[in-house]
């Protein structure tokens, strides 16, 4: 009697990005272990947005996946992401200086204490820069269109990207069915349940 219950197959509805990246990190994470399919229609279009990310899409997905940086970004339009620039979103509009910059990354600090505490005793005293610039070099960087690693390649202030959803679903498309995930082009109509709440 056959008594191994552990899964066999893995199907994935629907592609985009989310879709193959879901597919690609299952394929690199099980090994080869289970047969995955990933289904999509070419009737259905896919959100065609930018894609913005946090700084933990690196090493959770494409240093996982062990694909640098030089492979992919140049196939998926990718920038490097170092921040949110809010404008208009600080104070009211009437003041001059009126942004606030979202970075990543936590704050440092001198003698054991937060950069942010220091700030907030000069800012109790008049101190009128604000405290994404006070504490991070990020913003400065932004504001020059510099980079956040250095032209050797290390990297200088925590980062994540932005990128295009469509080409990176592409990009990864490529790169999954090479590696043995199965791609079906076709529209799911109907799903039928065994008792297990399986389907079959």
């Amino acid at each position: 009697m056959d008594t191994d219950n552990r899964i066999q197959k893995i199907i994935i509805v629907g592609g985009g990005s989310s879709g193959w990246i879901a597919a690609a990190y299952l394929l690199k994470a099980l090994q080869g272990s289970v047969d995955i399919t990933l289904i999509e229609s070419d009737q259905i279009p896919s959100v065609g947005v930018g894609e913005a990310t946090v700084p933990s899409i690196q090493p959770d997905l494409f240093d996982f996946l062990e694909i640098p940086e030089s492979e992919w970004m140049p196939q998926c339009n990718g920038t490097f992401k170092m921040g949110i620039k809010y404008v208009n979103w600080a104070y009211p509009p009437s003041v001059t200086e009126n942004t606030f910059y979202h970075t990543f990354g936590e704050v440092k600090e001198c003698d054991g204490i937060p950069l942010t505490h220091y700030w907030l005793k000069k800012r109790l005293s008049g101190y009128n820069l604000p405290m994404a610039q006070s504490c991070y070099p990020s913003p400065t960087l932004c504001e020059y269109n510099k980079s956040p690693k250095f032209l050797n390649g290390n990297v200088a202030v925590n980062y994540a990207y932005h990128f295009d959803a469509g080409l990176v679903a592409q990009f990864l498309t490529q790169w999954a069915t090479k590696r043995g995930i199965k791609h079906v082009i076709d529209i799911i109509t109907d799903v039928i349940i065994d008792d297990t709440d399986f389907s079959c």
